[in-house]
C-alpha cells in the first residue's frame, strides 16, 4: 500500500511513494502546513515502522527515522520544517513526546507547553492549530491488558466457561497455551519493559523468563514436550529466533543476519522451528531443522505466520498485510486460500485445532467476533464477542488441540477526542 494524491477538481491520482517489496506498507499520510511536503509511516515488519516524508508535487522519499520500534502518533510542527511523534524509544515506560527535522538526524524531547499540558497522561498527539495555540488529539488510555480462557462445549460450540486469567495494566498478551495444556507463555511489560512470561493455566505461579530492558520482542511458543521455547528478538537492526528452557536459562540464537527474522512456532515433532524472514526480498515462510541447522524455504508466494496441522499433512499461514489464510501440503504442493478473514492488522489472531481455525473478526457486526471455521464443513460460526480491542500485530489466539480450550489477549480502554488551548 502506497501514498496516492488526489485531486477533487479534476480527479486525478498521483502517486507520491510506493513500497518498494511486499514485505512494506507505507499509510497514514499527513500533508504539511505550507504545503510542500507529506508525512506518512512505513512498515516494515508487524512492529517496527518509521517515518518518511516526500515532496508534495514529487520526489524521492526520505527517511527520517531509524527507530527500530513502532512510531506512534504524530504531527507536523507549526512551521512544517520538523515533526512531532510520541514514541518509546526510551525503551522502559510510556510513550514520550519528541521532535525530529524534516531533513532527518537528531531526535530530541520535544517541550513545548502546549504538549507539556497532555505530556502527564500519555495522549497521543492528533492535529496541532497552525498557530500552534490549540491541539486536537485523543485521550486514549489503557485501563489494563487481560489474556482470556473460554471453555467450550465441542470445538466451535458453545461457551461454558468464561475466565479472565491474567491482567495488568501494563502491556500483556500474545498467549501461546502448552502442549499439554498446563502452562500458558505470554509478553508482558509488568518489569516496565517487554519479556516472555510464564504461568500455570489458572494464571498462577507467574515465571519471568527473559531480562531485556527496552528490546522489542514477542510471539512466545512452546516446544511439543514442553521443556523449551521459542520467541523473536531485535537486539539490534533485525529480529532475530531465539530459544530459551523453560527454567529461563541457556538461551541461545537461532537466527543471525542482516535479515528480518520473527514469528516463530515450533514443528508438531519438537526436531523444526518456522519462522518468517524477508531474505528473498519479502516475507516467505522457512523451517529451520534443530538438529543440522538446514533452512529450507517452504512458501514461495508470500507467507507471515504459520502453524502445522496436527495430522502433519498441510502448513497453514498467513501473508503479510493481506488478509486470509492459505494452507499448502507440508511435503510441497501447491497452496489454497482457505478463508477470507482475519483482516490484514490481526492477521496473528487466529489458531488451529485439529478439526478447524478459531480467528477474530474485526468486522464483524453488531461487533468483533472471535469465529469458527469447520474443515470438514467449511462453515463459519460465531463462537463469541470479546470484550475490549483486540491488540494490532498481537499474536493474540491460542488453542489446544481438541479446540474446547481457548485462550485471547485484550486491552481494555477508554478515548476522548480533546482539544487543549495553549498555556499563557
Amino acid at each position: 500500500m502506497g501514498v496516492v494524491a488526489f485531486t477533487l477538481a479534476t480527479g486525478k491520482k498521483r502517486c507520491l511513494a510506493a513500497p518498494d517489496s511486499n514485505s512494506e506498507n507505507y499509510y497514514d499520510p499527513i500533508i504539511s502546513p505550507d504545503g510542500q511536503n507529506v508525512v506518512f509511516v512505513r512498515d516494515t515488519t508487524a512492529r517496527v515502522s518509521d517515518l518518511f516524508t516526500v515532496p508534495f508535487q514529487g520526489g524521492t522519499a526520505r527517511r527520517v527515522t531509524y527507530e527500530g520500534r513502532r512510531v506512534g502518533r504524530y504531527v507536523w510542527a507549526a512551521d512544517g520544517k520538523s515533526i512531532i511523534f510520541t514514541s518509546d524509544r526510551e525503551g522502559v515506560g510510556p510513550k514520550r513526546i519528541w521532535k525530529v527535522s524534516i531533513r532527518g538526524g537528531a531526535i530530541e524531547p520535544e517541550n513545548d507547553p502546549l504538549l507539556a499540558k497532555i505530556y502527564p497522561h500519555q495522549m497521543p498527539l492528533s492535529a496541532l492549530s497552525r498557530d500552534r495555540r490549540r491541539m486536537v488529539y485523543v485521550d486514549d488510555r489503557l485501563d489494563n491488558s487481560a489474556i482470556w480462557r473460554e471453555r467450550l462445549a465441542n470445538a466451535g460450540g458453545k461457551v461454558i466457561a468464561h475466565e479472565k486469567v491474567l491482567q495488568s495494566s501494563e502491556m500483556l498478551g500474545e498467549p501461546r497455551l502448552s502442549s499439554d495444556g498446563t502452562h500458558i507463555a505470554y509478553a508482558s511489560a509488568l518489569s516496565g519493559a517487554e519479556n516472555i512470561w510464564t504461568s500455570d493455566a489458572d494464571g498462577h505461579n507467574t515465571l519471568q523468563l527473559t531480562s531485556f530492558s527496552g528490546e522489542l520482542l514477542g510471539t512466545p511458543g512452546w516446544s511439543p514436550d514442553g521443556k523449551w521455547l521459542v520467541f523473536d528478538r531485535r537486539p539490534s537492526d533485525h529480529a532475530q529466533i531465539y530459544m530459551i528452557d523453560a527454567e529461563g536459562r541457556n538461551m541461545r540464537a537461532l537466527t543471525e543476519g542482516e535479515h528480518e527474522n520473527d514469528v516463530p512456532i515450533w514443528s508438531r515433532n519438537g526436531t523444526a522451528v518456522y519462522f518468517t524472514s524477508d531474505r528473498t526480498g519479502r516475507y516467505e515462510l522457512w523451517k529451520q531443522d534443530l538438529v543440522s541447522s538446514t533452512l529450507t524455504q517452504i512458501t514461495q508466494h508470500g507467507g507471515f505466520s504459520g502453524v502445522e496441522s496436527y495430522d502433519g499433512r498441510y502448513l497453514y499461514y498467513v501473508k503479510f498485510f493481506c488478509s486470509g489464510i492459505w494452507r499448502m501440503p507440508i511435503d510441497g504442493g501447491e497452496e489454497e486460500r482457505i478463508m477470507d478473514l482475519p483482516e490484514p492488522w490481526y492477521t496473528r489472531y487466529w489458531d488451529i485445532s485439529e478439526t478447524g481455525v478459531y480467528f477474530y473478526d474485526v468486522a464483524a457486526s453488531p461487533r468483533p467476533a472471535i469465529k469458527y471455521y469447520d474443515f470438514k464443513t467449511r462453515q463459519t460460526t460465531t463462537v463469541l464477542e470479546p470484550e475490549g480491542q483486540a491488540m494490532e500485530w498481537s499474536q493474540g489466539i491460542s488453542v489446544s488441540r481438541d479446540g474446547r480450550t481457548l485462550l485471547y489477549g485484550m486491552r481494555h480502554s477508554t478515548s476522548t477526542l480533546m482539544v487543549a488551548d495553549e498555556i499563557r
